[in-house]
């Protein structure tokens, strides 16, 4: 009897514990109604277990990880000052034990459970029941209790506490994994909208049921537009049909490279090219109910290749072209890299430089032609990248004395890379030998020709001297001392002196070998035949002024307008108080003017005195040359109780006669 009450006893109390964990899982689940996250979960269940616990006290810790396959871990609870103050680490030691125990597990000795697992000390800490959450063989969360107020009831509590957690660790472990399959969805949403595939989503007919926006853009159809419609009622194409069809009944998954597509309804957009995969998806029973379009759009790469492709054969034509070029043209052209070794010439540097391409070919450009003398400028340029030019360079090939001195154009032009630093020297020459020695032969004979045409023109102003002294000689004698007819005499005597100028300039040329006429100098001789002719001697004469030079056919025309000046100036001038007549010769460059001026003393000519409108020839002739032929100015002027007869042409204009 005494056995049958006990039995009925602990059934009474096992009756009780299974309607208070029922009450207890129904309350928690009435509270479960409507919540959705972890967290509100987790603070409902501390709330239910609180509640069933509140007359023990102490604090409660919940933990767990998110998702089956999670290494991270959540915590909730209502912790009290004791917690708080625990030390980091003690706290996740504690909250990994309760995730790691298989049962509940309680301790009234806390201090030693914490030196046991290795935590630091926390005398606060009095207590603690560790209540594992399990969702089937996978360990969910955990539970921490602790610091009750009666601790021998500790192990009560451990048997009591499944029934509180057991419910708890069903609802977290089924909205965990429901929470995990919203988040790997929300992923493939978040990757499906911005990649930049177009992704479409059709059923076995291939009707349209999902895609994404890359889709949407690039097929030129709405939304709207495509779901539910077949996929070639917009893009119709019987082998991309055949395609479709085969994956559907076969089940395996196709891909295509840069697949050729031309767009009926928009031929603007001509062929465009398409990288795509037709991926069949399976239900559970194998059978395909559906397929994955991925395509990408890969017209601008197969376009930017083939641009890619041309650029690349319209390359190596102009490569061959100045391949071509160079190794026909006579230029010796010659590629050094930054070490000054050889590493491409053409042709012509291997003939004129009487070396193999082989015997050029990676040896230093100082090893080969040592001395030379542009060696110093191949480094110049390629450390400071600038070109240098150079003109007829002598050089001597010792290997090849009897060409002797040869002379050659060269220029040294550094190619830099894209950042712009030197990688290498392009050196160019070409042999003028043949030009500079035609010059020099050229200039030789120029040189001899000048000197025969120098000795020649002083022959023929030697001998037009003496045969103009010889005909003015005769016409001396012809006049006599005493001619009878004084006007046909004075006309003689004119004559004689314009022929003894022409003699005086050609005398002049014959001493400077033809080569000018220079005009003070002249002047004084003119001056002093026309004296000693027309007067006896009875004329005082001073030349003046500075050196001035002509060629000889200007210079002999201003002679000849000076010895006019000079005639009259004798024939009209009359003597001064020493009973001899006065005359002054000038020349000289006054700026960019030629002045020449006659003055005679006695006789001045009246104040307004034009010789223009004279019509004596010499005045005439004077007055052509300068006014009319040289754009100057001739006049005569009563000045210092006699007359001056000045002429002033521009200097550049008389040289530009020349």
């Amino acid at each position: 009897m005494r056995a049958t009450i006990e039995e009925l006893q602990a059934e009474v109390a096992r009756l009780q514990e299974a309607n208070a964990a029922l009450a207890a899982h129904m309350k928690l689940c009435e509270r479960l109604q409507g919540v959705v996250t972890l967290e509100e979960i987790a603070r409902t269940a501390i709330t239910t277990i609180a509640e069933a616990m509140a007359a023990e006290g102490g604090g409660i810790m919940l933990t767990g990880r998110p998702a089956p396959d999670g290494d991270s871990t959540w915590e909730y609870g209502m912790p009290n000052e004791t917690w708080s103050a625990l030390p980091e680490k003690t706290r996740r030691g504690l909250l990994e034990m309760a995730m790691r125990e298989e049962h509940p597990l309680a301790s009234t000795d806390a201090g030693a459970l914490l030196a046991g697992e290795g935590l630091p000390e926390a005398p606060s800490l009095e207590n603690v029941l560790f209540a594992p959450m399990r969702s089937g063989s996978r360990c969910a969360g955990g539970a921490v209790l602790f610091n009750f107020l009666h601790p021998e009831r500790l192990d009560y509590y451990a048997a009591k506490i499944p029934a509180l957690v057991v419910p708890i660790c069903h609802v977290i472990s089924h909205v965990d994994l429901v929470e995990s399959y919203l988040r790997e969805a929300r992923l493939l949403e978040a990757i499906l909208e911005n990649v930049n595939s177009h992704v479409a989503y059709l059923d076995s007919d291939f009707d349209f049921i999902r895609v994404n926006s890359a889709f949407v853009e690039g097929c030129g159809h709405s939304r709207e537009e495509l779901m539910g419609r077949n996929h070639f009622h917009f893009f119709p194409d019987p082998e991309n049909q055949a395609i479709f069809e085969q994956v559907r009944d076969s089940g395996g998954r196709v891909e295509f490279r840069e697949k050729p597509f031309e767009y009926p309804d928009q031929p603007e957009r001509g062929v465009t090219y398409w990288d795509w995969i037709l991926t069949p998806i399976k239900n559970e029973a194998g059978a395909v109910e559906g397929l994955v379009l991925s395509l990408t759009d890969m017209t601008e790469k197969v376009r930017a290749r083939e641009r890619i492709a041309a650029a690349e054969r319209e390359r190596a034509r102009e490569a061959r072209l100045l391949e071509t070029i160079v190794e026909n043209i006579d230029y010796h052209i010659a590629y050094l890299d930054r070490n000054l070794k050889f590493l491409q010439v053409n042709s012509s540097y291997c003939e004129g430089s009487d070396y193999p391409r082989e015997g050029l070919i990676g040896r230093e450009f100082s090893e080969v032609f040592p001395n030379a003398l542009i060696e110093p400028f191949l480094g110049k340029a390629r450390d400071v990248g600038e070109n240098y030019r150079f003109r007829e360079v002598a050089t001597r090939y010792p290997r090849h004395p009897e060409r002797g001195m040869t002379y050659w154009d060269c220029g040294i032009i550094p190619v830099k890379d894209q950042r712009g630093e030197v990688e290498g020297i392009v050196m160019s020459s070409v042999d003028v030998t043949e030009h500079v020695r035609t010059r020099e032969r050229m200039l030789a004979a120029e040189r001899e020709r000048t000197r025969l045409a120098e000795n020649l023109a002083v022959e023929v102003n030697h001998r037009t001297k003496n045969n103009l002294a010889m005909v003015a000689g005769l016409l001396q004698l012809q006049v006599g001392d005493e001619a009878e007819d004084r006007r046909a005499a004075d006309i003689v005597r004119d004559a004689i002196a314009r022929i003894r100028t022409f003699a005086a300039v050609h005398e002049q040329l014959y001493e400077r070998h033809a080569k000018s006429v220079e005009l003070l100098d002249a002047m004084r001789r003119i001056a002093e035949v026309d004296c000693e002719a027309l007067s006896r001697g009875r004329v005082e004469l001073l030349t003046e002024g500075e050196p001035v030079s002509y060629p000889p056919k200007i210079g002999l025309s201003i002679c000849v307008a000076a010895n006019e000046l000079i005639t009259n100036a004798i024939k009209h001038g009359s003597p001064g108080p020493n009973g001899r007549l006065h005359i002054k010769t000038s020349v000289s460059l006054r700026g960019s003017k030629l002045h020449l001026s006659v003055w005679n003393s006695g006789n001045p000519v009246p104040p307004h005195f034009d010789p223009s409108k004279r019509k004596k020839m010499g005045l005439r002739l004077i007055h052509d040359m300068t006014v009319g032929q040289y754009k100057g100015t001739f006049t005569v002027l009563p000045h210092e109780e006699g007359t001056l007869a000045q002429i002033i042409i521009d200097d550049e204009r008389l040289r530009q006669d020349e």
